[in-house]
């Protein structure tokens, strides 16, 4: 179901701050955008709620400061997985209180 293609939306507020893209893969993710890299892994319960840990290290450009200045964050993903779009929360292991909500819509089939 959720194993694709997706194109991402970070949105704080009513503003996108960044967008990339993610594939999801038997259990793995991996993906990135124009300053940072993902990887990680997710599963979905049996009632469709999508959980994923993911690793965010920064490589280029200014760091986002929604989750500080370091180069590696770790944050959880999660939310309903639903086709062809799916609003995820997005918040940081160090400090669950530090959210941002994640745009995910499906673009590709993986071969």
């Amino acid at each position: 179901m959720v194993e694709a293609l997706w194109s991402l939306e970070f949105n704080w507020g009513k503003k996108v701050y960044e967008a990339g893209v993610i594939i999801f893969e038997a259990g793995r993710l991996f993906g990135g955008d124009s300053s940072y890299y993902f990887s990680g892994k997710y599963e979905i319960a049996d009632n469709e709620v999508l959980k994923a840990e993911v690793e965010i290290t920064h490589y280029a450009g200014q760091p986002f400061p929604i989750f500080g200045e370091r180069n590696k964050h770790k944050v959880i993903l999660e939310g309903r997985a639903t086709i062809p779009s799916m609003d995820l929360m997005c918040y940081s292991v160090d400090d669950p209180n530090q959210t941002i909500r994640v745009r995910c819509t499906k673009r590709a089939e993986l071969p």
